[in-house]
């Protein structure tokens, strides 16, 4: 075992498994409903067996995959840990420092938006509405808005409240309340779901599937 500081570690541990990690993936992503379509149309004769066989055939792998997957990143990190002693840097806690390792940047991010909203930075702000693809594409002036609001709102309160309570309650009600008052408005549930990155790959075998059956390969 070595020691590494933590945004270090984390190339490595991309070097190491981060490529491996990726593929295993998305070979389980296009392999459940390429599965489930070819032992469902084998199977049943008529087409709504078929499809409702290979719909229920990738929940049932998702059920059996959900804890081997766990189980194999429990034992990626595990293996990690075991080959590099990771020391946290800039002052950075041990949980932080392995957060870093698995995420990078990411959660570097993460940690800058974690404090009080009236401490954010227009950077960090940026940086945020980046973290996800598609709400970078899609949503990020309207993300960047809604967290530029919440923290000139919060900026107010803080100023108002410190001399006689201290700061302002930062809590997700508040925020909820906050976020009323502001022309972009909360985020929708269509949005909380598309820039959901779990969502989204627990969607994608469904939407594989749906391709398999319009285009029909055993058939045509």
């Amino acid at each position: 075992m070595f020691g590494m500081l933590d945004y270090r570690a984390h190339k490595l541990y991309l070097i190491l498994f981060g490529i491996p990690l990726f593929l295993v993936t998305w070979a389980l992503i296009i392999g459940r409903p390429a599965l489930a379509y070819l032992i469902s149309y084998s199977y049943f004769e008529n087409e709504v067996g078929e499809i409702l066989g290979a719909i229920g055939l990738i929940v049932l792998f998702e059920l059996v995959l959900i804890p081997v997957a766990l189980g194999l990143s429990k034992s990626v990190n595990f293996l990690f840990t075991l080959i590099v002693d990771v020391i946290p840097a800039n002052g950075r806690t041990q949980e932080e420092a392995t957060q870093v390792v698995w995420n990078g940047e990411k959660a570097l991010i993460v940690f800058e938006m974690n404090k009080r909203p009236s401490e954010w930075t227009e950077q960090s702000i940026e940086q945020f509405a980046s973290l996800d693809w598609i709400q970078a594409l899609f949503f990020k002036q309207k993300v960047q808005d809604r967290l530029s609001f919440i923290k000139e709102k919060y900026q107010e309160l803080d100023r108002q409240y410190e001399s006689e309570y201290g700061h302002y309650p930062y809590t997700e009600s508040v925020l909820r309340d906050i976020l009323k008052e502001s022309e972009v408005g909360p985020p929708t549930e269509f949005e909380k779901f598309v820039c959901n990155k779990m969502m989204r790959a627990m969607l994608y075998p469904y939407l594989i599937l749906l391709l398999l059956i319009l285009f029909d390969p055993l058939h045509s």
